[in-house]
């Protein structure tokens, strides 16, 4: 389990630093706190890079199970920033397509 877990962590911080999760922060006045959320994701990157080393310890092995649980929201919390970008940008570049989602809301 330990194994997966860097990578996984790795992709998380790669997706903070995504162009699309930067410009939605920005775009929504959260710049401050992508910087900050990118920086910590780095941290914990190097604890569990650490950590792994010594998850033949039963009391690590359940921190890092925790975290890898953790890890999968917060990646899923960034697709969702990512979705909801791509979704205001596509409405900007055809706004035709927010009188057919309106349409298809009132079913």
């Amino acid at each position: 389990m330990a194994s997966l877990l860097t990578p996984l962590i790795s992709f998380a911080v790669n997706k903070a630093g995504d162009a699309l999760i930067e410009k939605f922060c920005r775009t929504h006045g959260m710049k401050k706190n992508h910087k900050k959320l990118h920086r910590q994701l780095l941290a914990v990157q190097a604890v569990i890079e650490s950590a792994e080393g010594r998850s033949n310890e039963p009391h690590v092995r359940e921190w890092l199970k925790e975290l890898r649980a953790i890890a999968y929201e917060a990646i899923d919390a960034l697709d969702d920033f990512e979705y909801e970008t791509l979704s205001r940008e596509a409405l900007c570049q055809n706004p035709s397509t927010s009188r057919i989602n309106k349409d298809f809301d009132d079913f």
